[in-house]
């Protein structure tokens, strides 16, 4: 696989991280609503691709992972999602 597919899967991927599931299958508006907002046609396509394995929704730790499972190949793999910011995070760093 080419670094450029390699670097566009992985982004999708960490895009879709940010997303709440309800379960192995992923609906299309689990990804086009709330903090995923991805267009309806990327979004579409990437539910034909894959499941999710398992998933860690945001904790008070600010972690977040979901496992994905390319259907096809079996292929896993781990997208992590960004800390989300808060009050907390602030005093905590001291700013």
């Amino acid at each position: 696989m080419s670094n450029i597919i390699t670097y566009s899967l992985q982004s999708e991927l960490a895009q879709a991280a940010y997303g709440t599931f309800s379960g192995r299958t992923i609906r299309t508006i689990e990804l086009t609503e709330n903090d995923v907002g991805m267009p309806i046609s990327q979004a579409t396509t990437f539910v034909e691709k894959w499941q999710v394995v398992t998933q860690s929704p945001y904790s008070i730790t600010g972690l977040s992972a979901t496992v994905f499972e390319e259907i096809g190949s079996g292929k896993k793999y781990l997208a992590i999602r960004g800390t989300e910011l808060s009050g907390n995070d602030l005093t905590a760093d001291g700013l």
